[in-house]
């Protein structure tokens, strides 16, 4: 079987309840980013379908469109046909994390260090620190 880790910004989400039971489904599409050695730029971003059931579904119901998300699934990956001329893939969600892409030009700022007293302070000894420390 095949698991990948994932990180995606989900595009659309459709929502839909399937089987006797209404069970609920999620299904849309989402992009990811990958290194491509051969084009100049060297990522390439490619658009892939998902499908989620259960608590993975649960969550995507409630996250919002262009949402970064880190995914754990598999891919099911269909052979070509008369509809289709090439293969296809299809992300089945399993776990979805969302995350929260914050802005880090604030953190990366250079703190200046503090100036330094120029009196030295000495310690005091009081009548408990004479005492040794048992060990």
């Amino acid at each position: 079987m095949n698991n990948i880790q994932l990180k995606v910004l989900i595009k659309s989400v459709q929502i839909s309840h399937v089987g006797q039971d209404s069970k609920l489904m999620v299904t849309g599409n989402c992009k990811f980013q990958h290194y491509d050695h051969s084009s100049p730029n060297k990522k390439k971003t490619c658009s892939l379908k998902y499908k989620a059931f259960g608590y993975a579904a649960r969550t995507l119901e409630k996250i919002k469109v262009n949402t970064t998300c880190i995914i754990s699934g598999s891919l099911d990956i269909y052979s070509p046909n008369d509809d289709n001329p090439n293969h296809q893939a299809i992300l089945n969600i399993s776990t979805v994390i969302p995350v929260e892409i914050l802005d880090t030009t604030e953190y990366n700022k250079v703190v200046s260090k503090p100036k330094t007293t120029e009196k030295v302070v000495e310690a005091k000894a009081t009548p408990s620190s004479e005492e040794p420390i048992p060990f």
